[in-house]
């Protein structure tokens, strides 16, 4: 029996000193901020990366645009079931994943608060068909991400230079600068670098 107590003792000591030392963490530069990542598993460090609950995606909305989905009945709670919210009688956890459940909900709560926020909120958007020189549009585009998806300004991502073709494309195809800048909004709501972290 002895032995047996040795060999254990011996055993645990060896999982102990195997025990990898923690490494420091890498920097995150502002580059790797720019990139994102659209892999909802892992981002470019190696680090699993999650889905917002929730409350966090609707309350960050809500908080940014200054409106409620679905006005006085918030369809987050409405619809809250078929996101994935714990009910704690069938479910006990929420469903994290970036499902096409949630992102066809993502997609209809920017779709109406972006336009709700457009028109209680004038000046974020630049309108003015006359004042459409691309560095306007460009400006206005860098502080909306600021906003939205929390990335610092003065960088030079080439997502800004999507966004901004994104905005003349819509622009010259419907020629009405409120759906130009609606479709941006949109498209910053909806990108993974709001309602991934």
């Amino acid at each position: 029996m002895m032995w047996w107590l040795l060999a254990c003792s011996v055993q645990e000591s060896e999982k102990i000193e195997n025990i990898p030392s923690e490494e420091p963490l890498p920097d995150i530069t502002e580059e790797v901020l720019d990139q994102g990542t659209l892999d909802p598993s892992q981002d470019t460090q190696g680090r699993v990366v999650k889905r917002m609950r929730v409350d966090q995606v609707r309350d960050s909305m809500e908080q940014i645009t200054g409106t409620v989905w679905g006005n006085n009945n918030s369809k987050w709670d409405l619809y809250a079931q078929s996101l994935g919210v714990p009910d704690y009688q069938q479910r006990m956890t929420e469903d994290r994943s970036p499902s096409v459940m949630f992102q066809k909900f993502l997609n209809d709560a920017a779709t109406e608060s972006c336009a709700e926020w457009m028109e209680a909120d004038t000046d974020m958007f630049v309108a003015d068909a006359t004042s459409l020189e691309t560095s306007d549009v460009l400006s206005n585009i860098e502080h909306l991400r600021w906003l939205i998806q929390g990335h610092a300004k003065g960088g030079e991502a080439a997502i800004l230079q999507d966004y901004t073709a994104l905005h003349q494309s819509v622009w010259v195809r419907t020629d009405s600068t409120d759906e130009a800048w609606h479709t941006v909004c949109v498209a910053l709501f909806t990108h993974p670098d709001f309602w991934m972290y």
